[in-house]
């Protein structure tokens, strides 16, 4: 498309008005481009000085690294003495309660073991009553056979029959010259 071809056109009335349809207003485009290099230089600014900062952080960082070493090193020593002394704490606790629970088996053991001692001195002050030879001491005698079978009534032994005779304080050998039923007493 030429000048001529929009001057002919009914949207350009004069080659002058098609020539500035063709190029707008340098006034209006300088404006616009101002206005876009003030937006840009802005923006440039604002993205070099976040960078900035950033890279100054980072130097930081690797400028001292053993500030940051420093820093965990007491955070580690200060977790360390927490440690030792909840350890402390934990064992001084399991070692109170050890203590209470052995002073209460004890003293569980010391009841247990006088209670069981009061049975056995109460068996045998019962062993003692029925033991035979208190009776034998009071001036019976237990008879035996030959075999050693205890012999309780007349009607087991005849005249003429062995029997051991068990005393307080010895043994007898007898034989027996008779024998006399004694009827129970009713």
């Amino acid at each position: 498309m030429t000048l001529s071809d929009l001057a002919a056109d009914l949207r350009a009335p004069t080659p002058t008005a098609a020539a500035e349809l063709i190029a707008p207003a340098t006034a209006a485009a300088l404006v616009a481009l101002m206005a876009a290099e003030t937006a840009l230089t802005r923006r440039v600014s604002a993205a070099l000085e976040r960078e900035a900062q950033r890279l100054d952080r980072a130097a930081l960082r690797l400028a001292r690294p053993s500030d940051g070493l420093a820093r965990r090193g007491h955070d580690l020593d200060l977790l360390a003495q927490r440690l030792a002394t909840a350890l402390r704490r934990d064992l001084a606790l399991c070692r109170a309660t050890s203590d209470a629970a052995a002073a209460r088996a004890h003293a569980l053991l010391r009841r247990d073991l006088a209670r069981r001692a009061a049975r056995v001195d109460a068996a045998a002050i019962r062993l003692e009553a029925i033991d035979p030879r208190r009776i034998l001491a009071r001036g019976y005698a237990l008879l035996a056979d030959p075999a050693g079978h205890p012999v309780s009534s007349a009607m087991q032994i005849r005249a003429g029959d062995a029997l051991v005779a068990t005393l307080y304080d010895g043994l007898a050998d007898l034989d027996v010259r008779s024998t006399t039923a004694i009827p129970p007493s009713p």
